[in-house]
């Protein structure tokens, strides 16, 4: 037997070596080299980002995958994807090969969407129509755009009324409302110390409070129906010009303002009843004179008094 030359067995070994990291690079890129394929091709307007050695499913089951995606030299910008399935499938005619997302965080692949109550089959080297599918984020980017309208009105609204009130929210403003504030902070103090005199009038105060609570349950049936009333004015004040109420606002304040100050300042009748302690001090000595008068006709009723039986004596 003649004996193998080390050179042979070196190249047979090198062969082999070859074949086996040429069909493992095949396999690798998703092509058996020992299996036996069909190849189609599908021409796409745009393949959404898919790749050589894409997967190609058909109701969910691997059966084939993309061999090649070749931009086209015909000046239309479309792009040829060819791909291969085993011989056990046929695609019926009129079936769409679908590029769509392989998971949820990235990847493309090709799902044969078959078509039903076909005549024939594509044949081996055949032009099948394609399409790229909605994904789930473009739907739900349809889904959200009336809602994101809404939401971009609504901010719209609130910035123009935020742009009013900062008009009207003046420097000047915020002076005389601080200024109202200390005036009717000053006026209140003036009552504390009215008050201060009137305590023991308090329990008839406190009387009079319970009749006028029990008079408020014997209506309470008018109370409701004013109440009822005034929710339909409430409603309709509700729906009037706030803008003009916020002015109006501002003028009343101011005249507030100038009325506390008038006040403050001893003038009119009111002011001198606040800052005035002359009613106070009459009252008082009214009420003194009246005291003694009392008492001197409860110790001495007949100075003031004359009864008789048979008449009062004439004097002479």
């Amino acid at each position: 037997m003649k004996k193998i030359s080390p050179e042979v067995k070196t190249g047979v070994i090198a062969i082999l070596t070859i074949a086996a990291f040429i069909w493992l690079y095949s396999f690798l890129k998703g092509h058996n080299l020992f299996s036996r394929t069909d190849s189609y091709t599908v021409i796409y307007e745009n393949i959404a980002g898919l790749e050589g050695s894409s997967p190609v499913e058909i109701n969910g089951f691997k059966a084939g995958v993309v061999n090649n995606v070749k931009l086209m030299n015909d000046g239309s910008g479309r792009i040829a994807v060819g791909f291969s399935i085993l011989k056990d499938f046929r695609i019926p005619e009129g079936s769409v090969a679908e590029i769509t997302t392989a998971t949820l965080i990235a990847g493309m692949k090709i799902r044969m969407v078959m078509a039903d109550n076909s005549t024939g089959y594509y044949q081996r080297g055949d032009t099948i129509p394609g399409r790229v599918a909605v994904s789930i984020l473009d739907k739900a980017e349809q889904q959200f755009e009336p809602v994101m309208m809404k939401v971009d009105s609504l901010l719209y609204h609130l910035s123009i009324a935020m742009e009013r009130i900062n008009s009207i929210m003046t420097e000047e403003f915020a002076s005389d409302l601080a200024e109202t504030n200390s005036n009717i902070a000053s006026a209140t103090g003036s009552l504390e110390v009215m008050l201060a005199g009137t305590e023991e009038s308090f329990p008839s105060l406190i009387e009079g409070i319970d009749r006028f609570t029990a008079m408020l349950n014997n209506n309470s049936n008018n109370i409701d129906e004013t109440i009822s009333n005034l929710k339909s004015i409430s409603d309709t004040i509700a729906a009037a010009d706030i803008y003009g109420a916020v002015i109006n606002l501002r003028n009343n304040l101011d005249q507030t303002n100038s009325l506390l100050t008038k006040i403050n300042n001893g003038e009119g009748s009111a002011g001198m009843v606040f800052n005035d302690d002359s009613l106070y001090l009459n009252l008082s000595a009214s009420l003194e004179s009246l005291n003694s008068l009392l008492n001197d006709l409860r110790e001495n009723p007949g100075n003031y008094v004359h009864f008789s039986l048979f008449g009062r004596k004439t004097e002479k």
